[in-house]
């Protein structure tokens, strides 16, 4: 499907090199996405018809991010990955609202996610990737993967995840020591909940 000229421009914008071009893109793009994003009250039927005219860009913001996060070395102007991880949030964010009527499977949204958590965390963007992170970790257990014998049992996923939300909860407190009881807080639930699986 042919993109709108909005669409390509936002697009493009993410290449961009000085951020204000990069900021302006972001912003564009998430005016565009504005009905996809938490909380979204769509019904199916509507989204199907927005799916048709979004998609394409959400789609299209997780292709292209994905080629810049895995293209640039690390270092550079930390202000620009800032923006990037801004864009990968917006970008997973939509995807999210469009679930109920994309043909990928919940595990294929999990695992790209889970791919996005960890280059997020690798570019040193930890607050990031705490928030995806713990919206990965509540898909998850929302709707649990693997089974034995009929009882719902932690699989790699969950695992992995839970590690890096604890992976992203040390940087922060590293950095800012005084947000270690509301980080801890924030994680304490998932954490929480793996074990009650595990039991």
């Amino acid at each position: 499907m042919s993109l709108p000229a909005e669409a390509r421009a936002v697009l493009a914008g993410l290449e961009a090199c000085d951020i204000a071009t990069l900021s302006a893109a972001v912003d564009s793009a998430r005016q565009l996405l504005h009905p996809l994003l938490p909380p979204s009250r769509l019904s199916n039927d509507e989204l199907r018809g927005t799916a048709r005219t979004l998609g394409p860009l959400a789609t299209g913001l997780v292709k292209s991010l994905a080629s810049i996060f895995a293209a640039e070395a690390l270092g550079g102007n930390q202000q620009r990955w800032f923006v990037l991880g801004e864009a990968v949030c917006l970008a997973l964010d939509a995807l999210d609202g469009l679930r109920p009527v994309l043909k990928a499977s919940r595990q294929e949204l999990d695992a790209q996610r889970y791919s996005f958590v960890r280059k997020l965390a690798t570019k040193g963007l930890h607050q990031h990737a705490l928030l995806q992170g713990k919206a990965l970790v509540a898909s998850l257990f929302a709707s649990p993967h693997g089974a034995q014998s009929g009882a719902l049992v932690p699989s790699d996923l969950h695992i992995a995840g839970i590690t890096n939300l604890l992976i992203c909860y040390c940087e922060l407190v590293q950095q800012e020591p005084r947000r270690a009881a509301m980080l801890w807080a924030d994680i304490n639930s998932s954490l929480d909940s793996l074990l009650k699986l595990a039991r």
